[in-house]
């Protein structure tokens, strides 16, 4: 049986990530672990999994720009912490929209990903040439 938080864990990922839930597996689950651990832990997913390793490489820049965001739990804590310290009697509308600023931050960063995604269709004229 699943205890009350990890499954409000469960229904938060579910919540911010559906839109990424249309995209297909390998990519979900990069974006999840992005939101819940965060950005190393999805960048050395996708360059040591074996899952992408058949990606292509405008699959792969595409993953790249999408996991470049901030939009995670942990960042969210760093957020919340630092901006209190700024503004010590703000603290109560800092935690109120913190939530909020992971999901602009979310949308925004996957904004960027699709944007790259549309604009780069050979991805390996940005490689660097092999000497």
């Amino acid at each position: 049986m699943m205890s009350t938080k990890l499954r409000s864990l469960s229904a938060l990922n579910l919540l911010v990530c559906y839109p990424v839930s249309l995209t297909p597996k390998a990519n979900r689950s990069l974006i999840f672990a992005l939101f819940s651990a965060n950005e190393f832990v999805a960048y050395s997913a996708l360059q040591n999994n074996a899952t992408y390793a058949l990606l292509t490489d405008r699959s792969r820049l595409i993953a790249t720009y999408a996991l470049c965001g901030f939009a995670n739990i942990a960042s969210l804590g760093t957020q919340i912490g630092v901006l209190q310290q700024v503004a010590p009697g703000r603290g109560g509308d800092v935690s109120r929209l913190a939530v909020s600023a992971l999901l602009s931050g979310a949308l925004s960063t996957l904004t960027s990903a699709s944007v790259a995604g549309m604009v780069l269709q050979d991805p390996s004229s940005l490689l660097p040439s092999k000497v």
